[in-house]
């Protein structure tokens, strides 16, 4: 605030004392001053409401972990239809000496499904 009340150029300066004041009581209720940058806004929104921050860090946090843990479950079901797939095969070729070439038809027909 102090650089751009000093300001070389008179369109760079405040406009009034009134804007200047403006500033001045924004910067004491830590809200986001007109020098101020978006980021730093940011940083004061955070420190004037220190719970409903956490609260929304906490939400998106919590959001995240069941993200991963459906995907997580989304892969155990590939990978659990895998080792079907394997074991059938093996079932398969002990039994009957199938080839390897049903084991791409089974691949084909039941995967799909697990995904």
């Amino acid at each position: 605030m102090i650089l751009k009340a000093m300001a070389k150029d008179p369109k760079d300066r405040y406009t009034s004392s009134i804007a200047l004041a403006y500033d001045l009581s924004c910067y004491r209720m830590h809200r986001r001053t007109s020098c101020d940058s978006r980021m730093l806004g940011s940083l004061l929104w955070i420190r004037r409401a220190p719970l409903l921050a956490a609260a929304l860090v906490a939400l998106i946090a919590t959001l995240l972990l069941l993200g991963l843990s459906i995907a997580g479950a989304r892969l155990l079901v590939v990978l659990f239809g895998v080792m079907t797939l394997v074991v059938m095969y093996n079932l398969a070729y002990r039994m009957y000496g199938l080839p390897s070439a049903y084991l791409t038809v089974l691949i084909l027909l039941i995967l799909p499904g697990a995904t």
